[in-house]
């Protein structure tokens, strides 16, 4: 059985900053305008440096996220999703061993920045935000991707032949809160890029990164983790900053 907690992060997804770069503020283009670190409760900001689709896509990752539907990612979170997803027979202790390691290791540096227990879709995406600010960072945050993806990779090819079908991919999805046969599907089928039926590693390394990074609302990875469109909220499409209250 699925543990009714779970969750997932990808390092490099807000990208670390140095102590100096860290609450600090980044200009908006929109003149008058900057977006700034999460105001007071209830009261954050979103800064338009995230565009309304990747606005949408770390959303829709923040609801899979959190699986408890509490309105906020915990570090028990990161360490239910490697139960959930390593919960079938045969799943190497290795793998599970190595999955728990990175995922402690993305809450303390990628999500829980400044020692947070309890972070807001707000936070997170104020924090995804701020870290753009930077572009320097931007090609060691792409490159941290792949260790990550092969880590989940391997989760998801339970016989361990080296290529994912639309079984294993399904079932990965589910163990992830995903019951979208249909999504899943069509998905799968954008991902499998030369059309053979399977899903390579590298196909998989390259959806995970267009996934966080991309800006093609027309690639598959789009919906690597079901559709995107928000449930709980409006988004916001100014031009400057997005605000969020309850």
């Amino acid at each position: 059985d699925r543990h009714e907690v779970g969750a997932w992060s990808a390092p490099g997804l807000l990208g670390r900053r140095s102590p100096a770069k860290m609450g600090g503020v980044c200009s908006s283009s929109t003149k008058g305008a900057s977006a700034a670190q999460p105001a007071a409760p209830n009261k954050s900001v979103v800064p338009a440096v995230l565009s309304p689709l990747m606005i949408k896509k770390l959303t829709r990752w923040f609801e899979v996220v959190d699986v408890d539907k509490n309105g906020s990612l915990t570090h028990s979170d990161f360490v239910a999703v490697v139960a959930n997803i390593t919960a079938y027979p045969g799943c190497p202790k290795a793998l599970k061993q190595e999955l728990s390691e990175g995922f402690d290791n993305w809450w303390k540096y990628e999500v829980s920045q400044g020692g947070a227990t309890h972070v807001s879709l707000d936070t997170f995406l104020a924090q995804a935000a701020m870290s753009r600010c930077y572009p320097e960072n931007l090609p060691n945050s792409i490159k941290s991707v792949a260790p990550t993806a092969s880590l989940l990779f391997q989760a998801m090819d339970r016989n361990q032949n080296g290529t994912i079908t639309l079984e294993e991919f399904a079932l990965f999805h589910e163990s992830m809160g995903i019951y979208d046969a249909a999504s899943t599907k069509l998905t799968f089928t954008a991902i499998d890029v030369n059309k053979n039926g399977t899903i390579s590693l590298q196909e998989y390394i390259s959806a995970c990164i267009e996934f966080f990074f991309g800006e093609n609302a027309q690639n598959g990875a789009t919906y690597l983790y079901g559709p995107i469109e928000p449930k709980s909220w409006d988004l916001c499409r100014t031009a400057t900053i997005c605000f969020r209250g309850n």
